[in-house]
């Protein structure tokens, strides 16, 4: 299980890099855009190559984002048995691209603490590859997978602590604001949402759930990939 979840992860880890260095090979004319007058090939040349232009919006380009939850978290420990649901907060930190208007990839990190009773309460690190795939113009489904060190106090030695290392799975949803000009290509994004993650483990298994938001920074695409008026598109 966590060979084939770890190769998945690394695939995934292949896949985004090579979809950053495709957009950046497009091809640096705009076809939907007419030239100025003049510019047109002479001889005969062969045309520019055809490029998919896309509307300017804020949601575009490269991302990093920071986020603050709450959390609650609970695990299944076959030796101590089951550690109840505690409540805490967690950070997290995505950095990644918005590859096309309904997918973005990103590699994602996360901290976490749940507080309460000391037999039950538990700290996490995460990190993994993480999806967006929006359904609607902002709303979005959330889908990824990677590892989990999840651990807490052993609730018969409080100097002790027990817990795990390994697979991580996670889904959610979430709906973007858009708090820069939404005729822009580029800035910046609030993001409410909601995810919860699954770390299955014969031994000790975990699952949490994040509530809270994201603030997230778009670089935006140069002109040459965004579909404007000719003014805006051939501007100095």
């Amino acid at each position: 299980m966590r060979t084939s979840s770890t190769a998945a992860l690394a695939l995934l880890t292949v896949l985004t890099f090579r979809s950053v260095h495709a957009r950046g090979e497009t091809a640096d004319a705009p076809a939907n855009n007419k030239p100025p007058a003049g510019s047109e090939p002479e001889g005969g040349a062969a045309p520019p190559p055809v490029v998919q232009l896309e509307d300017p919006k804020p949601r575009q380009g490269h991302l990093i984002a920071l986020g603050f939850h709450g959390i609650s978290t609970m695990a299944f420990d076959r030796d101590r048995g089951t550690r109840q649901p505690t409540f805490g907060q967690g950070v997290s930190l995505r950095l990644g691209e918005s590859v096309t208007d309904w997918l973005s990839l990103s590699l994602a990190f996360g901290f976490g603490s749940t507080y309460g009773a000391r037999r039950d309460k538990l700290t996490q690190i995460r990190f993994g590859v993480t999806s967006q795939w929006y359904f609607t113009q902002r709303w979005f489904v959330q889908a990824g997978l990677g590892a989990l060190n999840v651990s807490g106090p052993d609730p018969e030695d409080y100097g002790l602590s027990r817990g795990r290392y390994g697979d991580m799975y996670l889904a959610g949803l979430g709906y973007d604001l858009y708090l820069s000009d939404s005729k822009k290509s580029g800035g910046w994004v609030l993001t409410p949402m909601i995810s919860a993650d699954v770390a299955p483990d014969s031994k000790f298994a975990a699952t949490s759930v994040w509530v809270g938001v994201e603030l997230s920074w778009f670089t935006g695409l140069s002109r040459d990939k965004l579909n404007l008026p000719n003014a805006k598109a051939y501007s100095k």
